[in-house]
């Protein structure tokens, strides 16, 4: 089992993922804020953006993945919670 700890610069790149979530999931709609407030606190072990920083660092070339990894929790999340496409939308606008 691998550990972040054990992986230089992983812990702080997944921490910018989170940052990036939390900039990208902001509605003016009070309801749609509660919802994703809601759904942004149930997340779990966040295994899809580890994976994507981790591969990122294969060809050991110094790209910044940290949004894509967001973008791709952000999906996962919301296909997870059964929220459509037209819903989405709001998350990332």
């Amino acid at each position: 089992m691998i550990n972040i700890e054990d992986v230089p610069g992983l812990e702080m790149e997944l921490q910018m993922v989170n940052t990036h979530i939390e900039r990208l999931c902001r509605s003016n709609s009070e309801s749609m804020q509660k919802m994703l407030d809601w759904v942004l606190n149930a997340r779990g072990k966040q295994i899809r953006p580890i994976l994507t920083l981790l591969c990122a660092r294969l060809k050991g070339k110094a790209v910044d993945a940290t949004e894509v990894a967001a973008v791709i929790e952000i999906c996962h999340t919301a296909s997870s919670a059964g929220i459509s496409g037209d819903h989405l939308s709001v998350w990332l606008y």
